[in-house]
C-alpha cells in the first residue's frame, strides 16, 4: 500500500497523534506505528516494511528528533530511496544535513498550524500515486520574470522587498530558504497584505543602483553577504567580492523609498546611525552568522508575516523573537531610529492574497539547478570570462568523467544566467537527439511557431541573449544531426549575444571545428584543494567518526583521483556503507583513465538484484524522461528496483520525472542492448500507457 510515513521521536507523541489524525481526515493515507503495527508483529521488521512502502515521509523536527538515531537512518533511507521528504516543524533544532535544502513545513504554533496545515496536505496530494486526480490548490506564489515590468501600480498593493545575496557558495539554498519564508508569511495571517520578493541579480552595486531607481515601491533591502569593519561585500559583473562602504550604501539608499534594512551580517552601532542618519532608512535588523538555517528562516517568517498584517517594525521583531529559544535570540538585533516605525501599507481592499517571486533569472528550459555545487570556484570565473567575451560564439567545457563538468555549468547558469536575458535552453544531449528538437526547444523559449523557418528562428537569436546548453555532447554520435547543428551555430553571431556551452569529454567532431570556439578544460583538483572539500564534506555527511586520522582522509583523496565528483561520492558512500566499504569500492576503480566514471557504473550495476538490472535494462526504451506511473505499467514491483537504482545513482529524480544519466545510457547501450523486438513491445507498452493509463 502506497502510504505517507510519519518518522518522529516518542518524546513528540502528543503533537504528532495530532498530526496524524488531521492528516487521516483530510483522506491521507499515513503509516504510524503507534497505529498500524499490530500486535504480536516484529516491531523492527514493520517499520522497515512500513517505510520501504512508503511514497511520502513526514519528518517532525524537534530536538528530540535532530537527536535520534532512529530517525536519522529513516531520513537517510528516504533520501537514498525514491521519496518525498517533507519536514515539519514542530519545535526549532539544529538539521540534519539532507534536511537543510528542503523546504519545511511550519507548525509550531497555534497561529500558523491551521493555514501551514493545508498547504502540507496540498504537497502531498500532488504527489503521484498517493491520490488520484486531485486539484491543485490556489493561492500559491507567482513566479515572475522581472518585477520591473509589473505596473507600478500592481506593486504598491504589495510591501515589496529587494533581496541582494552577494559573494556565497550556498546562494541557491539561501535564496530557496528566503523565497519560502516569504510565501509562508504571506499566508499566515488572515486579511494580511501578499508579500513581493524581487531578487537582485547580478548582487552588483550597479544593479543595487538601478533597481531602486527604477522600482519606487520596495521599502525593504535583504541584504545577506559578507561583513566586516562596516562593509558590506556584493560582486563586480564577473563574480569577485568588492567591498560597498557604508556611506556609499546610505547614499544609494538616500534616493530609494526603502525604510529597513535586513542584513545577514553584522555592522557597527556607529555604523548603524550613520546609515540612518545619512538616508531614508528608519530601522536595521543585523544577524549574526552563528544563526542556524533553521534559527533564520523562523525568524524571517513571523517577522514578514507580522510586517504583512501591518504591525510596526518593533512589533513585527518582537514577534519573531518571541519564536525563538532564549539562547537564539541574541543572534538578531534590531536599531530604530523612533518608536513605532511604520512601513507604508495600502487600504486592506486593495490586498493582494497571493505574493510575486522574482528569483532574477531570465526564462529557462530543462535547467537543472544543483543546490550543492562543490566544484572549482576558479574554473567558474574562467567560464564567465570566456562566455563574455565578444569574439566568442560558443564555450566547450573538456573534462574525464567526474570532473564536474554538468556541475560547472548548472552552477554558471545559476550565478550568471542573468546575462542571458531572453533565456537559456538546457538539452541533456543522447543518442536519440536531433536537431531539431533543439531548434523547437528555443522556438518554445522565444515564443515563435513550431512551424517558423529556420532562418526566422537565426534571424531571431542574432538580435537576443539566449544560452544553448548541450550536456554531455559526446554522447549525439549521429554525424548527420551534428552537421546540421554545426551549421546553426556557425551562422549566430557573436555580437548579438546568444552563445552555446558544450560539455564532454574530448572534442566533439563538427561542433569543436566552428570559429568562435573556446575551450576550458577541467583537471584533477590540487591536493590542497581536495583536502579542504573533503574536510567540508565530512562535516556535511556527518561522518567524523569515520575519519579519525589524516592518513585516512588523504587515503580517500588519492582513490578518487582528485575529481569533485568521486570526492563527494566517496564521502556519501561513507555514511551509507561505512569507510572499509567505500574504500574498497574506490579501490576497484583505475584512477587516471576515461573509463573511471564507466568503471564505477559497471561496479555499481553489479550491486543490484538480478531482477532489478533487468528492469533498468528495459528503462533504456524509455523517452528521456518518464514518471513513476509510466514506469509501473512496465513492472507492478517497480517501486523497490526504483529505490535500488536511485540509491546506486543510475538513475536521478528530478521534480516528479526519472531521467538515466548519460553515462549510465551509454553501459547499458554498448553490453545491455536492446533487441528491436524487445524496443517495439516496450513503445507498445508506453503507447497503452499514454492512450489509457495517464489520467
Amino acid at each position: 500500500m502506497s502510504h505517507i510515513f510519519v518518522s518522529y521521536s516518542r518524546k513528540n507523541l502528543t503533537f504528532v497523534t495530532q498530526l496524524v489524525t488531521d492528516l487521516q481526515q483530510a483522506d491521507l493515507p499515513v503509516w504510524f506505528d503507534q497505529i498500524s503495527i499490530q500486535p504480536g508483529e516484529n516491531w523492527e521488521a514493520a517499520i522497515e516494511k512500513g517505510l520501504k512502502e512508503a511514497i511520502a515521509v513526514a519528518v517532525v523536527v524537534s530536538p528530540d528528533s535532530m537527536a535520534s538515531e532512529y530517525v536519522r537512518k529513516e531520513i537517510n533511507f528516504a533520501q537514498e530511496s525514491d521519496q518525498l521528504i517533507l519536514p515539519v516543524l514542530y519545535r526549532p533544532a539544529q538539521l540534519f544535513l539532507n534536511l537543510q535544502t528542503i523546504q519545511w513545513v511550519d507548525l509550531s504554533s497555534e497561529a500558523v498550524y491551521a493555514a501551514n496545515l493545508q498547504k502540507l496536505i496540498a504537497v502531498l496530494r500532488r504527489e503521484p500515486g498517493l491520490l488520484e486526480n486531485d486539484a491543485v490548490p490556489t493561492g500559491e506564489a507567482v513566479e515572475v520574470d522581472d518585477t520591473r515590468k509589473l505596473s507600478p501600480t500592481i506593486l504598491s498593493n504589495y510591501l515589496h522587498i529587494g533581496a541582494m545575496i552577494a559573494g556565497q557558495t550556498k546562494s541557491q539554498q539561501l535564496w530557496r530558504r528566503l523565497a519560502g519564508s516569504i510565501g509562508t508569511a504571506s499566508q499566515m495571517n488572515v486579511g494580511g497584505q501578499a508579500l513581493a520578493l524581487s531578487r537582485l541579480t547580478p548582487p552588483t552595486l550597479s544593479r543595487l543602483v538601478s533597481l531602486l531607481g527604477a522600482t519606487p515601491s520596495i521599502q525593504i533591502l535583504h541584504l545577506i553577504c559578507r561583513t566586516e569593519n562596516d562593509m558590506c561585500f556584493v560582486e563586480d559583473d564577473q563574480g569577485r567580492e568588492t567591498p560597498l562602504q557604508i556611506d556609499e550604501l546610505a547614499r544609494i539608499l538616500q534616493n530609494s523609498s526603502v525604510k529597513l534594512l535586513v542584513v545577514q551580517g553584522q555592522l557597527s552601532v556607529a555604523g548603524i546611525q550613520k546609515l540612518m542618519q545619512q538616508s531614508l532608512v528608519q530601522a536595521v535588523i543585523t544577524t549574526t552568522t552563528a544563526a542556524s538555517d533553521v534559527m533564520s528562516k523562523l525568524f524571517e517568517e513571523h517577522f514578514y508575516a507580522a510586517l504583512a498584517a501591518g504591525k510596526a517594525v518593533q512589533v513585527a521583531y518582537q514577534t519573531a523573537l518571541n519564536t525563538l529559544g532564549p539562547d537564539d535570540k541574541d543572534h538578531f538585533k534590531l536599531t530604530a531610529k523612533h518608536d513605532g516605525v511604520m512601513l507604508d501599507y495600502p487600504p486592506i481592499e486593495k490586498r493582494p492574497i497571493q505574493p510575486i517571486i522574482d528569483p532574477g533569472l531570465p526564462p529557462m528550459r530543462n535547467v537543472p539547478i544543483n543546490p550543492d555545487f562543490v566544484g572549482q570556484g576558479q574554473p567558474l570565473l574562467e567560464l564567465s570570462e570566456k562566455l563574455s567575451s565578444d569574439d566568442t560564439r560558443q564555450v566547450m567545457i573538456y573534462g574525464l568523467g567526474g570532473m564536474g563538468k554538468s556541475w560547472l555549468a548548472s552552477e554558471f547558469v545559476a550565478r550568471y544566467g542573468w546575462r542571458f536575458s531572453d533565456g537559456i535552453v538546457w538539452i541533456q544531449v543522447s543518442e536519440q537527439t536531433r536537431a531539431e528538437d533543439i531548434f523547437n526547444q528555443l522556438r518554445l523559449l522565444l515564443g515563435l511557431p513550431l512551424n517558423s523557418a529556420l532562418t526566422h528562428l537565426e534571424n531571431t537569436l542574432r538580435q537576443r541573449r539566449v544560452l544553448i546548453v548541450l550536456d554531455q555532447a559526446n554522447e549525439w554520435g549521429n554525424s548527420t544531426e551534428l552537421t546540421e547543428l554545426a551549421q546553426f551555430v556557425s551562422r549566430l553571431e557573436p555580437l548579438g549575444g546568444t552563445r552555446v556551452m558544450l560539455t564532454a569529454w574530448g572534442p566533439t567532431v563538427g561542433l569543436a571545428e566552428i570559429s568562435g570556439s573556446r575551450e576550458l578544460t577541467l583537471a584533477e583538483m590540487l591536493p590542497v584543494e581536495a583536502e579542504e572539500l573533503v574536510r567540508q564534506l565530512i562535516i556535511d555527511y556527518d561522518v567524523a567518526g569515520e575519519f579519525k586520522s589524516e592518513l585516512v582522509m588523504r587515503q580517500l583523496i588519492e582513490k578518487t583521483a582528485y575529481t569533485p565528483w568521486f570526492i563527494k561520492e566517496g564521502v556519501r558512500l561513507t555514511r551509507l556503507e561505512g569507510l572499509e566499504v567505500a574504500l574498497e569500492d574506490l579501490d576497484a576503480l583505475s584512477a587516471d583513465t576515461m573509463l573511471l566514471f564507466e568503471r564505477y557504473v559497471g561496479m555499481q550495476h553489479q550491486k543490484l538484484a538480478e531482477p532489478t538490472q533487468v528492469f533498468l535494462r528495459q528503462l533504456q526504451g524509455l523517452p528521456d524522461s518518464f514518471d513513476r506511473r509510466l514506469v509501473q505499467a512496465i513492472d507492478s514491483q517497480s517501486r523497490e528496483h526504483l529505490r535500488q537504482l536511485i540509491q546506486h545513482q543510475l538513475l536521478r529524480r528530478e521534480d516528479k520525472l526519472y531521467t538515466i544519466p548519460p553515462t549510465v545510457r551509454v553501459y547499458l547501450r554498448q553490453r545491455y542492448p536492446l533487441s528491436e523486438a524487445e524496443q517495439d513491445t516496450i513503445d507498445q507498452q508506453v503507447i497503452q500507457y499514454w492512450l489509457g493509463g495517464a489520467k
